[in-house]
C-alpha cells in the first residue's frame, strides 16, 4: 500500500525539452500550474462556459438545418453531445530556472471540436493551391 500511495503523490512527466523525463510530486506540479496562472495573461471565470457554448452552437446548427442549409447528416457531425472543457496541463521547462511549466491546453472533445473536424474537411481542399503561411 505504501509504495502504491507514494506513486499516486508523483507525477511523471516528460520535459518540455531534451527528450528528458521529470518527476515531480503532486504538489511541486500543482505549484508550477499556480505560479503560470497567476500572471496577468489569465483571469477567472465566474463560471464554466462550455453549457452555454454547446447551447449557442446547438441553436445555429438547428436553425441552419430548419432552413434547409445544412443536411441532418452535417447536423449531426458539427455536434458534440458529451462535451467537457479544455484541460490545461504543463511540461517542466528544465533548461530554465527553477523548471517552469509549459502551458498546454487540450481540446479533446469540447464543445467546438466535432464543428472544427466538419469546417476542416470542406474547407482543407481549398487551400491545397494557397502558398503555405509563414
Amino acid at each position: 500500500h505504501s509504495l502504491c500511495k507514494k506513486k499516486k503523490e508523483l507525477r511523471i512527466l516528460p520535459a518540455d525539452k531534451g527528450n528528458a523525463t521529470v518527476i515531480l510530486t503532486e504538489q511541486q506540479y500543482i505549484d508550477k500550474v499556480e505560479d503560470h496562472l497567476n500572471c496577468s495573461a489569465y483571469k477567472p471565470l465566474n463560471m464554466n462556459p462550455t453549457k452555454s457554448v454547446t447551447n449557442k452552437l446547438d441553436n445555429v446548427l438547428k436553425k441552419l438545418l430548419n432552413e434547409k442549409k445544412i443536411t441532418k447528416e452535417l447536423y449531426n457531425a458539427s455536434r458534440n453531445l458529451h462535451p467537457r472543457y479544455p484541460q490545461l496541463y504543463g511540461t517542466p521547462k528544465i533548461h530554465k530556472l527553477n523548471a517552469p511549466i509549459r502551458p498546454i491546453v487540450s481540446f479533446y472533445n469540447t464543445p467546438l471540436v466535432a464543428l472544427h473536424k466538419t469546417l476542416s474537411h470542406y474547407l482543407k481542399p481549398l487551400t491545397r493551391n494557397s502558398l503555405p503561411f509563414h
